[in-house]
């Protein structure tokens, strides 16, 4: 983030007084905030290292997410035909 968004920052939580609570000067929690914003980035990309995953900012995932929940809902109605099926068969003796 740059200089200009720490500035805006800093006086938007001037405008509406949000430094008062907790008696810290409206620059150093935009600056505080601004911080966590990289972090919060840094974080996001550790995670998508993690799951061997990569993630371009701003750009959705190719599979949209009505198409990512009807995977699962099927995912789901195939456990519970399984789970269904396996009541009505005779356990296995060994």
């Amino acid at each position: 983030m740059n200089d200009e968004f720490v500035r805006e920052l800093a006086s938007l939580i001037d405008r509406y007084n949000l430094e008062n609570e907790s008696n810290t000067p409206d620059f150093i929690l935009a600056s505080y905030l601004n911080h966590c914003l990289k972090v919060f980035a840094e974080t996001t990309k550790n995670r998508e290292h993690w799951f061997g995953v990569e993630l371009e900012p701003g750009v959705e995932r190719s599979n949209s997410k009505k198409e990512i929940a009807v995977e699962i809902l099927k995912d789901i109605e195939e456990n519970v035909h399984a789970q269904i099926d396996s009541l009505g068969k005779a356990p296995e003796v060994k």
